[in-house]
Order: structure tokens, then sequence, then C-alpha cells
């Protein structure tokens, strides 16, 4: 089964049967960005599995997972996900994109994921720390974000 998502800026192509995902580009600097991340392997993110440069194309790994929309999140466990981003290099690398449907939750392994890099910076971690949460702050009842918030900074701490 193959499926195909358009999303503002690029084309993804999922293949079940090939345990593939494709991210075709139309922005040659968000590919390069985007490959530079995924090509040093990072633990947070899907592998790599090969790349076109001429055609714009990454291919990664499928994940079964779903956006953390779609589920109770664990806070903590994302928390560690965003030290590790913000741990990876020298200075600290932030994803600046905190849509939560950048954050997934893959079912078989029990492990989150971030993905779409092609926005990142050299930033402060807490421009990403303080978006990410400030989306939940919109959505929960102040009672249960502060318990989520207070999970958060702890594991992240």
């Amino acid at each position: 089964m193959i499926q195909t998502i358009h999303t503002n800026k690029n084309k993804l192509v999922i293949s079940h049967e090939g345990s593939q995902i494709r991210k075709y580009f139309t922005s040659p600097e968000e590919f390069s960005r985007e490959l530079q991340i995924y090509k040093q392997n990072p633990s947070f993110a899907p592998r790599l599995v090969g790349y076109n440069e001429k055609d714009l194309i990454l291919i990664l790994q499928y994940l079964e997972a779903e956006t953390i929309l779609q589920i109770e999140p664990d806070f903590g466990k994302i928390a560690q996900l965003f030290y590790k981003l913000h741990s990876f290099k020298k200075q600290t690398i932030c994803l600046c994109d905190v849509n939560p449907k950048n954050i997934l939750f893959d079912i078989p392994s029990r492990r989150y994921y971030l993905i779409d890099f092609s926005d990142w910076q050299f930033q402060p971690k807490e421009y990403d720390l303080v978006r990410f949460l400030l989306f939940w702050a919109s959505i929960f009842p102040y009672d249960k974000f502060q318990e989520k918030a207070t999970m958060f900074f702890d594991s992240y701490n």
C-alpha cells in the first residue's frame, strides 16, 4: 500500500511494503538542512535510508506511528527527546517547528521521535521548550497543564 500526503512545503510518499517514507522537497535549502541532521543518524529521529540530492528526496525509515495529538503523550519521554536534540552538538540545535505533528510515537517500539528538521536553528533551548509548552497550555486545563509541565521539566533537567 502506498499513501501520499501533501504538506505546505513538501510531499510525503509512504510505502508500507518497503518500510520507507520518501520526502520530496521543493526547496534545496530545506532539503539540505534536514539532510544535515538525518546524515548524523541521531537517536531522536527516524533512520535515514537514503537520499537523492539532485531530485531533493530523503528516504526515511517507516514508522508505524501516530502524532502526539492522537495519543495521551508521555511528557517525560518527550522532554528526553528535546534534551537529546539540544545536546546533540556543541551549540544547541532547536527544532523550531515544534508542531505536535512533528513528534511521533512509534507503536511497536513504544518510542518517540522528532521529525521535520528543515527549519532547525542554533538557538537557546528555551526557544523550543517554551513554544512546545505554550501549545499545551492552550489545550489543557490549568491543573493538568501544571502537572504535565512539571513532569516535562523534571525529566528534561
